[in-house]
């Protein structure tokens, strides 16, 4: 955590001295239209009922493999942290997001073997580099509110998957395996919304991580922080003018 906060404190720095030189909100700058936007915030995934059941699915004893039935409802906490750039047109009414996050995710889901009644929670967990590409509009100025709507797609590339398998009173042979059968690459369709420096957004995946019709079809929460590297920041935020001042005072600027 403390990292993050340093990373924040770095890019700030980094461009406030840029942001001075820009004009007031009543004029018109660059910095209105053009803008980079730190990220970070958490993602649930949820599992259980949502998904579909798997024929092939199996707890994986000494004894031999038990066939396995999906029940109830699972929620798998994440994380996500990069910078998205956007663009806005001249009207400031629509506009286009990219950008690059480091994402952890995953999804779980309860079974019931239907040889021994015995319960079992299985975790898929992922972590990838992320590419949101979103289009976002609002009916007021978006860059003086930051208040707008998003829809996009979000390609995920995912670097590792790793599996873990429990039971009750039991822990399976093949707890915390890394997974082979992964798709490297994944896909979901994002639906959100912006207010100041907060969004949420409702991601929902078309392919994930896993190469199984038990992992297909998951919806994802995304709540993140967005820090505008932009002027907009300092207008709104005293502690960051202050800042801004104190550079602005040592430059010269």
């Amino acid at each position: 955590m403390k990292k993050i906060f340093l990373i924040i404190i770095m890019a700030l720095v980094a461009t406030l001295p840029a942001m001075s030189q820009g004009i007031g909100m009543e004029g018109i700058s660059k910095s209105e239209y053009r803008y980079w936007n730190f990220v970070m915030g958490v993602n649930l995934g949820f599992g259980g009922s949502l998904g579909k059941s798997s024929s092939d699915m199996y707890l994986r004893t000494n004894e031999g493999d038990f066939p396995q039935e999906k029940k109830g409802f699972t929620i798998t906490p994440g994380y996500h942290v990069g910078f998205v750039y956007n663009y806005d047109l001249l009207n400031n009414r629509m506009g286009v997001v990219a950008g690059l996050e480091y994402i952890n995710y995953g999804v779980q889901n309860n079974y019931c073997s239907t040889v021994n009644d015995l319960k079992v929670k299985t975790t898929y967990r992922a972590a990838g580099v992320a590419i949101p590409i979103l289009f976002k509009f609002s009916s007021s100025d978006i860059y003086r509110d930051m208040k707008y709507t998003c829809v996009g797609i979000k390609p995920i590339i995912n670097m590792g998957v790793m599996q873990k398998q429990k039971a009750d009173g039991w822990t399976a042979d093949n707890c915390g395996r890394k997974v082979d059968d992964k798709n490297t690459f994944a896909m979901a369709a994002t639906f959100g919304f912006n207010y100041s420096m907060l969004s949420v957004n409702v991601d929902y995946m078309f392919k994930e991580f896993v190469k199984t019709d038990d992992f297909k079809g998951h919806i994802f929460l995304c709540v993140s922080y967005n820090l505008p590297m932009t002027r907009w920041l300092c207008i709104h935020n005293w502690t960051a003018e202050k800042i801004r001042r104190k550079i602005k005072g040592r430059s010269g600027m």
